[in-house]
């Protein structure tokens, strides 16, 4: 192992341990803390074995060979571990959701198959072949689907997403730490797939793993100096906004006021929400606003931490007042008012209710019609 790699191997590693502590400690009491601090320390374990990996098989005396195994399986956690982080920073609403299942069971079945291709590979305690070859693809197939799905998570939302810090972070994430993982996981797939189709051609990974470590040590830096800079308001002392007071003690600036008036007479007054494709920039458009104060608005004073969550607010109100006051079909009160589908529809209500829209209607009509 060349000295660059080892210098940069440190370095990360201290940085990775510095973080994983520091979120430990702060943040022990949340789910996502402690799965930010497991996912540094599952990265540390790879890049670790990685290293370790490079030393010639002949010379590893067997305990660093089963030190290279645990650590690596260690490290494989990674891949479920963002995808669970990605699922609760993402996802809203998730407290009241349980991770599915089949994520479980994926990510035991992947690491049971990686467990028997690897102590073929460098125990030779079962035999090599097809089936090994089977079991490493299997388990990394997995792994990469944990990393794309983690991927969607941060860019879906991202267009509805009202949590303009939040926003940025999916932009950070998707291209900082999926970006490792994927390299690390394509680099070790193409060496392993030529040789199992039995092409000669490489005889290590078609990426340095130093990059690992580099790629590591500068992503940790950018990212420390982007979360700890100056905020811009600090630096504008000649601003002093004239304020005025809303409802429930709240100090807000005029022009503020003025903007979720406006806001709001375009929701309760003009009903926006009626129109099914209706977006944030929709909504600035209409109003005459930025589309970045509109989304601030809605977030820090409104108190709605989506867009989806904005509307679904006077949607679901249209039609708990179309369900008691006619008699339209409950199929139609969904697409009046504004929802481009029964199964949104159904999926707001029930949530807002705990109820179903036809339970709704008995409930507050003496004879329900459908």
């Amino acid at each position: 192992m060349s000295i660059l790699h080892i210098v940069f191997l440190s370095l990360a590693v201290s940085h990775l341990f510095l973080i994983g502590l520091f979120t430990l400690t702060h943040h022990r009491n949340t789910v996502l803390g402690m799965l930010v601090a497991s996912l540094m320390f599952s990265v540390i374990c790879y890049l670790l074995a990685d290293a370790i990996g490079l030393w010639p098989a002949s010379e590893q005396p067997l305990i660093l060979v089963w030190t290279k195994i645990v650590l690596f399986r260690i490290g494989n956690a990674s891949t479920l571990l963002l995808w669970l982080v990605a699922y609760f920073l993402f996802v809203d609403h998730n407290h009241q959701q349980r991770v599915p299942i089949i994520v479980w069971l994926l990510a035991a079945s992947a690491l049971v198959a990686r467990v028997y291709a690897s102590m073929s590979a460098n125990l030779a305690a079962v035999a090599e072949g097809f089936l090994a070859d089977i079991a490493w693809f299997y388990s990394q197939a997995v792994m990469l689907g944990f990393i794309f799905g983690a991927l969607q998570f941060a860019v879906k939302g991202y267009k509805s997403d009202l949590v303009l810090e939040r926003r940025k972070e999916r932009v950070a994430f998707t291209f900082s730490i999926g970006t490792l993982l994927l390299l690390i996981c394509a680099n070790m797939t193409v060496l392993v797939a030529v040789r199992m189709f039995g092409i000669n051609v490489l005889d290590e990974q078609p990426l340095p793993t130093v990059v690992y470590s580099i790629y590591t040590y500068f992503l940790i830096v950018i990212l420390v100096i982007w979360k700890f800079r100056v905020p811009e308001e600090l630096l504008s002392f000649d601003r002093a906004p004239q304020t005025g007071i809303i409802s429930g003690g709240q100090e807000l600036g005029k022009s503020e006021s003025a903007l979720i008036e406006k806001i709001k007479n375009a929701m309760e007054v003009e009903k926006l929400y009626l129109q099914p494709q209706l977006t944030v920039a929709d909504l600035a458009l209409h109003i005459s606003s930025q589309e970045y104060r509109v989304r601030r608005a809605i977030n820090k004073y409104m108190r709605f931490r989506n867009f989806s969550d904005f509307l679904n607010h006077y949607r679901i109100e249209e039609t708990s007042r179309l369900l008691i006051t006619t008699d339209a079909p409950i199929s139609n009160v969904g697409i009046d008012a504004g929802y481009v589908s029964l199964s949104s529809f159904y999926k707001a209500f029930k949530d807002k209710y705990s109820i179903t829209p036809r339970e709704y209607r008995v409930m507050h009509r003496n004879s329900p019609a459908e």
